[in-house]
């Protein structure tokens, strides 16, 4: 109750130094603590953020880090852009922890980095493996052309309902920010540019051959634990037959929701 009282926070700060010194054994009717040997080196040391993990030493001016072993920086995720997806136009009700589900399911639970949340309308998928990236965009292409019950029953169709979804990689994203037209959400911003594609892929990229195909397809089996063996199986072998690329994620696509 006395939380929005003048000085209670330097009470509460007061009462945390005591007993972190009574962790530390220090005795306080024996000891002169700006002297104390435990002390000496938390002695004037100022966190000025805990996001930045920097901390100033008022006394000497410097700017230091934590110890490697707390600084929040060795938790941030290194950001690789090759490794980005931007996806806009998602329906307003999904989580950034739902779309990452519905993504794993399909290429695997360690498939997503991380994901991060640029607005209400758009985040950024950042893949553990390069490859994912045109494989998520070819699968999700592939989804939107063929309309049908298979499509309707994928993993991804919670992310595609609506049929207002978007994605492409980072370079788009710089181009969309770019332009002098302004909007307040990412997904406005894109459609005042022009922006008419559902999927934009990377083109500087080789084709997949059909074993990086494979091993996308790979992925999703293994996420779909109502597939018996003999069914795969077939599977796999349709897909050693196949001689187009669309022939391939077609397979890949009955695959998934057999």
């Amino acid at each position: 109750g006395a939380k929005h009282e003048a000085g209670y926070d330097a009470f509460m700060t007061g009462c945390v130094f005591a007993q972190a010194c009574c962790h530390l054994g220090i005795d306080f009717s024996a000891e002169t603590l700006a002297h104390n040997d435990k002390l000496q080196k938390f002695v004037n040391l100022l966190y000025l953020s805990w996001n930045s993990g920097d901390v100033i030493n008022v006394s000497t001016g410097s700017v230091s880090e934590l110890p490697c072993s707390h600084s929040p920086k060795k938790r941030f995720l290194k950001i690789l852009y090759h490794n980005i997806v931007l996806i806009w136009g998602f329906p307003s009700k999904l989580k950034t922890s739902e779309i990452r589900d519905c993504i794993c399911r399909v290429f695997g639970p360690i498939s997503v980095a991380g994901i991060y949340s640029l607005d209400q309308t758009a985040v950024f998928v950042q893949f553990s493996k390069a490859e994912f990236v045109t494989d998520f965009l070819e699968l999700k292409k592939t989804l939107e052309t063929n309309n049908n019950s298979i499509t309707i029953l994928h993993p991804l169709s919670k992310l595609l309902e609506g049929g207002k979804t978007c994605a492409a990689g980072y370079e788009v994203y710089k181009d969309i920010c770019s332009s002098q037209i302004s909007k307040v959400f990412f997904a406005e911003q894109a459609e005042a540019v022009g922006i008419t594609w559902k999927t934009k892929l990377i083109e500087s990229r080789a084709e997949p051959q059909n074993q990086s195909l494979e091993q996308l397809t790979e992925k999703t089996l293994s996420s779909s634990p109502t597939l018996e063996h003999g069914e795969m199986d077939k599977w796999k072998q349709n897909v050693q037959k196949s001689t187009s690329k669309q022939s391939i994620f077609d397979n890949l696509l009955y695959a998934s929701n057999s």
